[in-house]
């Protein structure tokens, strides 16, 4: 179960995109079912998925049953980084989706997932056992994934109290002076383009990453990024957002010949494991196919 209150500065919006928006890993229409079937209850009273939030609105999320999955276990190799009885990260590389989405039923990494561990536990939704965060398809690094409910519900929480600190490598277009900076600008939906996100102060959500720029060449600068928030795309955006957009991101930027895909990794999660309640950190090295091309770059912090 878990229940929020509704801070002031959230008030006055619809109650299933406010929930869409502060639980990354459940969809609005997964939302809006949750409500017609009075598992979302707001001061104690079922509602509408229309209701509009008001300040200190106390909201109860209760998760029914989960339905049997429809996915198919599938034996692809894993990258894991860390496991124990209760959770497992994995490096995903590139082009894999995390999860089962329309146009990506399988090769994703919860079927490579379900081959390695059969009795994930469910998620918000069939199609994403254990999952507790994502990585966008073209993105690589440390995804962290929960193996009993006990352990998914924990995580689930340190995310929501932004607990879990996670880190990225990024290379951007163009030279960036400050040694370290904080982009602070909300990010919604792109209403030109539905497909996109953009800094939307109007009907955006709160979204904070800081930056530390690790080495600069003529054309390019190599950064750390630390989201605060976790946004769609937070990281993409605020640097487009700055007319420094991720080297060979086709989506807020453009191609680029030395890299097959965007410049993101995320190379370090830090979180409390959720039944020993030690800190644990973990990193990975930097991926092959972006390395090379940050070498024929002449970056040497590689």
């Amino acid at each position: 179960m878990y229940s929020v209150v509704v801070a002031e500065e959230d008030a006055e919006q619809r109650i299933d995109k406010y929930l869409a928006d502060y639980f990354v890993e459940f969809t609005r229409s997964y939302i809006q079912k949750l409500i017609k079937t009075d598992h979302i209850i707001v001061n104690g009273k079922p509602i509408k998925a229309s209701y509009i939030i008001r300040e200190d609105d106390v909201i109860s999320i209760t998760e029914p049953e989960a339905e049997p999955s429809p996915l198919t276990p599938e034996d692809i190799p894993l990258d894991i980084v860390f496991e124990d009885d209760d959770i497992i990260a994995v490096n995903k590389p590139p082009f894999m989706p995390t999860h089962p989405a329309v146009g990506h039923r399988t090769g994703t990494l919860v079927n490579a997932l379900l081959w390695h561990l059969p009795d994930l536990p469910d998620s918000s939704a069939p199609e994403r056992p254990g999952i507790v965060h994502r990585l966008d398809m073209n993105t690589s690094g440390i995804i962290l994934v929960a193996k009993t409910r006990t352990a998914l519900n924990y995580l689930n929480q340190q995310f929501q109290d932004r607990l879990i600190h996670k880190k990225y490598w990024a290379l951007s277009l163009g030279k960036i002076n400050d040694k370290q900076f904080i982009v602070d600008a909300p990010i919604g939906r792109n209403p030109q383009n539905r497909q996109k996100m953009c800094i939307n102060y109007e009907n955006g959500r709160e979204a904070r990453t800081e930056f530390e720029v690790l080495q600069t060449i003529p054309g390019y600068t190599f950064l750390e990024a630390r989201p605060q928030t976790g946004r769609t795309h937070q990281i993409r955006v605020h640097l487009a957002s700055l007319g420094h957009p991720i080297v060979a991101d086709e989506t807020y930027g453009k191609k680029n010949e030395l890299f097959p895909r965007q410049f993101l990794h995320a190379h370090s999660i830090t979180f409390t494991h959720p039944v020993t309640n030690a800190p644990i950190t973990l990193e990975t090295k930097m991926p092959y196919d972006l390395a090379s091309g940050m070498k024929q770059l002449g970056f040497d912090l590689i």
